[in-house]
């Protein structure tokens, strides 16, 4: 039986209150199997999918073979959620984008797969202390037979494209949102694998220093703290927000298929990478305060380095390799920068600014 890994948490969104309701799954070690799940509206499609999931009579077989050993247990709490846009610095970032993968990491070895990884499909916590980021929105998650290496993926794709296109003759082998779809899904090689979900938080991660400039201010996350960060329809765009270079507005395939999937090849080998780089970088040095940019560029470069690594031994990168490589990043950067965190909360223990 497989062994849960150490942090077990996902936060899949319902939409159907005014005030956001986050529903929080816990996996936890139990002595035999069984499942537990709270009762929940049934007007919510996310939360039909997690019972179709967690219902131990459902047809779901590998999710019944991979979590037959846990308990996973709901519960509902208001106003958990704080989008990617209110990030206090980048460690806050950083820190909520590990928590997604092991989010996403624990699904997927489960027998559930994300389906669509992006930036709005990442919450971070409103809080300082304890979990800093969750994965969010099963609205496309589908029943998923892990595959443990690139070759498994490409032999399930094979046996199972026929019978999938028979059986679901409107189902679209290109799920997704677009800048942050994966290479192999762009071009159809295959059907959406957990690699390809992993290869769209590197997107995410690169979208997020082109997308901003910095944090708002503390004054302006501690108000939108207060209104659970909701809108304000008469409020411009945000001071701190950018719109996206042509390299990168290729991403979102205005231009075609096939001009995203060339860019994003580029980037994901080491000798053409500069190609994409050398453009981010000087989005990154226009818009991000000068003394952040070694910083960033120590992120990314250590990020992409392991999916080329990964390349040149024909596989692509795994869960904990990411989540390693931002840790490593987070233990080098423990704390932003002076100027550069403007976390609105003091730490519950030290009582001094959170990081």
């Amino acid at each position: 039986m497989m062994t849960p890994i150490p942090v077990r948490r996902l936060i899949p969104q319902q939409t159907t209150q005014r005030i956001q309701k986050i529903v929080v799954l816990t996996p936890q070690r139990a002595s035999g199997p069984r499942h537990e799940a709270s009762q929940v509206d049934s007007t919510s499609s996310t939360l039909r999918i997690i019972k179709v999931f967690t219902d131990p009579d459902s047809e779901c077989v590998a999710t019944q073979a991979r979590v037959g050993d846990g308990v996973l247990l709901v519960s509902c709490t208001d106003g958990l959620r704080r989008p990617v846009h209110y990030f206090w610095s980048v460690q806050d970032f950083v820190k909520g984008l590990v928590g997604a993968l092991r989010g996403h990491q624990f699904l997927a070895q489960s027998g559930i797969l994300h389906h669509d990884i992006n930036e709005n499909n990442i919450a971070l916590a409103r809080r300082p202390g304890g979990e800093r980021g969750f994965l969010i929105d099963l609205d496309t998650a589908v029943s998923y037979e892990y595959p443990w290496t690139p070759a498994q993926v490409d032999t399930q794709w094979k046996s199972y494209h026929s019978s999938r296109l028979a059986s679901h003759p409107f189902h679209s082998q290109r799920t997704g949102t677009a800048p942050y779809i994966s290479i192999s899904v762009l071009d159809n090689d295959h059907w959406n694998s957990h690699f390809d979900d992993i290869e769209s938080f590197v997107y995410v991660l690169m979208l997020f220093f082109v997308s901003y400039k910095g944090p708002l201010s503390a004054r302006e996350l501690l108000a939108a703290d207060e209104r659970c960060f909701t809108s304000m329809v008469t409020v411009n765009r945000s001071s701190h927000v950018n719109s996206w270079s042509s390299v990168f507005r290729s991403w979102t395939l205005k231009k075609g298929v096939t001009r995203a999937a060339g860019s994003k090849s580029l980037l994901m080998t080491a000798k053409a990478k500069h190609m994409v780089t050398d453009p981010f970088y000087s989005v990154v040095a226009e818009h991000w305060e000068k003394d952040l940019l070694p910083m960033i560029q120590d992120l990314v470069d250590s990020c992409l380095t392991f999916f080329h690594a990964a390349a040149r031994r024909h596989y692509w990168g795994h869960h904990q390799q990411f989540i390693d490589a931002l840790d490593a990043w987070l233990e080098k950067y423990p704390v932003p920068r002076e100027g550069h965190n403007n976390c609105p909360f003091d730490d519950p223990e030290t009582k001094q600014q959170a990081v």
